[in-house]
């Protein structure tokens, strides 16, 4: 082909403060409803990452197959909020 394919890759940004408590209830097996209430209750327009989620940012930087999706990044595009820019 003349030019090589695109590849377009996703990462999550990591656990946020408005996160945890709905996070719990799902484990807890709480409906969807539930979740997304708790999820609306908790939001914040640009909350933080929590401890949890620096360290599965870190993380992520670390991952052999992350590293090797970034080589050769020609675009890069992210949410401005803080928790995107940090992870």
């Amino acid at each position: 082909p003349l030019h090589p394919p695109k590849r377009v890759l996703f990462l999550r940004h990591g656990q946020a403060v408005h996160n945890p408590r709905a996070e719990a209830a799902r484990e807890d097996g709480c409906s969807f409803e539930t979740f997304l209430q708790l999820m609306m209750e908790d939001d914040q327009f640009d909350s933080a990452l929590t401890e949890l989620g620096v360290n599965q940012a870190i993380e992520a930087g670390r991952q052999e197959r992350v590293r090797h999706a970034l080589r050769n990044v020609e675009m890069l595009v992210s949410s401005p909020l803080s928790r995107a820019l940090r992870t």
